[in-house]
């Protein structure tokens, strides 16, 4: 008798849980959290737009920044990311080619330009040809010439422009893009190469020039979704970063639009 009471109690309780559930679904369903993994350019816009979406879609996301290159090899160590937007496209393939994202949700978002700053007001620039003289004996501050997708294309466009033989010893590389900014900001070098969106809200550095763009090659932000990701989850955030309101809240800090 007492096992079949203890039974009955059981199933009761299983039952009122159930029905308490299926009564109440927000005590099942879980707040999903997307980690974006992302490169350091695109913080400004990338956590607005992370914050709208959050609060119209009632999703937590969480974005981590840092080079393009150092994002991608964080998500082939396992790191934990939903979603990986690259500077450029070769970082993307190398996730690609690892199978770490999946190349059925890869598309190219956003496009930059490539700019020279200073931390001088006075300075007259007086053409490409003259820029090592501008330099003298200073450093110019560039993201990392061979990882950095900013210092892949500040390279490009100096070599293009054949300064880079010229200025090669006062390059000081950076581990990221904002990282050559705050060189500038702070004085710590009189020059720096940065992307125009960089310079948006910015006090105490000015754009010098901006370099040709058939000096480089196209700058490309890239974003697929992570393998190992919440997958749907992730698919839906890369498809408002495609929308009109996300693309203004890019566009107001300096970005350009790719022409569908």
């Amino acid at each position: 008798m007492l096992i079949v009471l203890r039974y009955i109690q059981k199933k009761f309780l299983c039952m009122l849980a159930f029905s308490l559930c299926i009564g109440h679904p927000n005590l099942t369903k879980a707040e999903a959290t997307l980690n974006i993994f992302a490169a350091a350019s695109l913080k400004g816009p990338l956590d607005k737009a992370a914050a709208v979406y959050s609060e119209s879609q009632n999703v937590s996301v969480t974005v981590s920044f840092a080079s393009s290159a150092a994002a991608a090899r964080q998500i082939t160590h396992g790191a934990p990311a939903d979603v990986y937007i690259s500077a450029n496209a070769m970082w993307a393939e190398y996730l690609l080619q690892r199978r770490a994202l999946i190349d059925s949700t890869r598309r190219d978002l956003f496009s930059n330009r490539l700019t020279l700053i200073t931390n001088s007001a006075d300075l007259t620039f007086q053409g490409w040809t003259k820029f090592a003289e501008h330099l003298e004996d200073n450093r110019i501050a560039i993201g990392q010439t061979q990882t950095v997708p900013a210092g892949i294309y500040a390279y490009q466009a100096l070599n293009a422009l054949g300064i880079w033989p010229e200025i090669k010893n006062n390059v000081l590389e950076t581990e990221n893009v904002r990282a050559a900014l705050a060189y500038v900001r702070t004085k710590a070098v009189p020059f720096g190469i940065v992307y125009e969106s960089d310079l948006m809200e910015q006090t105490g550095v000015y754009k010098v020039a901006t370099f040709p763009q058939n000096t480089h090659d196209p700058i490309r932000y890239v974003g697929a979704v992570v393998s190992t990701g919440q997958i749907n989850a992730a698919k839906d955030f890369l498809d408002y970063l495609a929308t009109a309101p996300a693309r203004d809240i890019f566009t107001s800090y300096g970005f350009s639009q790719l022409v569908e």
